[in-house]
């Protein structure tokens, strides 16, 4: 069985004052996949849209496991402050390919 990964990252929507710009997206996400299921990692984010200083530590992150065949989007992670995710493909059966998706 042929298995097919992507990674991809995104900025969120996220409602802020005014005053405040969104998380730029998290950078170098990577997919690996183990006997635990697949690993994401990605670099915390520290910058806004208008590349300002975030703190790190205030940031979290969604993530999401899209089915590449149908478009369908799962949310498998909400709200985790880490900048790593393991997806253990719970209930997943027969060949699919699949992009994850991380929204700081």
């Amino acid at each position: 069985m042929q298995k097919n990964y992507l990674t991809m990252a995104i900025a969120a929507a996220v409602l802020a004052p005014a005053s405040m710009s969104a998380p730029r997206p998290p950078s170098n996400v990577i997919a690996t996949e183990t006997s635990d299921g697949i690993v994401l990692t990605w670099t915390a984010v520290s910058e806004d849209q208008d590349e300002e200083y975030v703190d790190p530590a205030e940031v979290v992150y969604d993530v999401f496991r899209i089915n590449v065949a149908n478009d369908e989007s799962t949310a498998v992670a909400q709200d985790i402050a880490a900048t790593t995710y393991t997806d253990a493909l719970s209930g997943i059966t027969g060949d699919n390919i699949f992009k994850w998706q991380v929204i700081a």
